[in-house]
This record gives structure tokens, sequence and C-alpha cells, in this order.
């Protein structure tokens, strides 16, 4: 029967504690944070295209009209539910706008910038004095190329990259021309303002 040798179970006992040890306290937290980190980016990429994706849906449902024809209990009805669409719209434009920085802050480059600029163009316009009718489909139409843009595709998906190219050329597209649109303001409805 061979002997053991005492001194290398130790030995090895003694390496295996140290290592998972030091694995424990050493490279665990790190990894957690990392994980968190990554997390945390998924997480706000999926929030903020629930957000665009509801401010379009609700723009796209208020633009929506009604018969001339329609019955009168309906009509009220209609108009009931959207005033609460346009509450809808004016609540997740303003949640997009205030929480721009930390939707941003997940993108990098154009991504970043076309949101930036996207947000932009939405908060301007529910602001603006154009009727609730056009707001909507304003951002009915904005909607529809952002929607694809924030979903980053991997590097060597190449049809992916086209695609959010494209998209975010249209938004930019968009966004101009909806700026376009703006009316100037005249030198006495700037001292009004004031």
């Amino acid at each position: 029967m061979p002997a053991i040798n005492w001194n290398t179970v130790a030995t090895s006992a003694a390496t295996a504690i140290i290592v998972t040890l030091a694995i424990e306290y050493l490279a665990k937290p790190r990894l957690e944070a990392r994980k968190e980190r990554i997390l945390g980016v998924i997480r706000t990429r999926q929030e903020v295209l629930a957000v665009i994706t509801k401010l379009s849906i609700v723009a796209k449902m208020y633009g929506d009209d009604l018969p001339a024809t329609a019955p009168l209990d309906l009509q009220r009805r209609v108009k009931v539910e959207r005033d609460r669409l346009y509450k809808v719209l004016e609540d997740q434009s303003r949640h997009l706008m205030d929480d721009v920085a930390r939707y941003a802050g997940v993108y990098r480059g154009p991504l970043r910038d076309i949101l930036i600029e996207y947000t932009g163009a939405v908060h301007g316009v529910m602001l603006s004095m154009r009727p609730r009718q056009r707001k909507a489909a304003h951002l009915a139409q904005l909607g529809k190329p952002i929607a694809t843009a924030p979903e980053v595709p991997p590097r060597w998906q190449v049809r992916a990259l086209v695609r959010m190219v494209l998209a975010l050329r249209q938004v930019q597209h968009m966004v101009a021309t909806i700026e376009d649109e703006i009316p100037a303001a005249t030198p006495a409805e700037l001292a009004r303002r004031r």
C-alpha cells in the first residue's frame, strides 16, 4: 500500500483555499459589478425602446379619425379617449426628456446623437402651438424609423447595420423637416414672452 505524503496534501489544500479566497474576495466583486453594469445598460435600452414605442403607438391611435356619421355617444367616448391619449403623449414625452441623459448614456456615437435629436424634436413638437392632431401625426411619423435605430446590432451583421444607418438618416431628415416647419418668433412675440 502506498504511503500518503501529507506535505503534498497540505500544500494542495492550502493552495485550494488561497485560490478560492482570492477569487471570492478579489475577482468576484469586480465580475458582479461588471454584470450589474451590463444588465443596467440592457434594462435602460429596453426602457427607452418601450417609451419610444409607446409614444409612436399612442400617437398613431390619436391620429385615427372617426367617421362623421358615427353616433353622438360614440363621438363623446372617442373624445374622452383622445383626451386620455393626449395626456399619455404629454407624460411620455416629458418622461423621455427628463431621462434623456440616462438614455443617451447607454449609446455611443451617432445613436446617442440621434436619440438626443429625437428627444428634442418630440419635446419641441409637444411644446409647440400646433394642433393636437398635427402633433400626434409628427410623433407617429418620427416613431417609425427611431423604433428600430436604438437596437444595437452585432458588428458582423451587415444588413442590421445598414438598416440602422438608414433609420438614423431618416430620423435626422424628419427632425430637420419638423424644425423647418416651426415658424420663427417675431420680436414682438419674444418681448411678450419675457
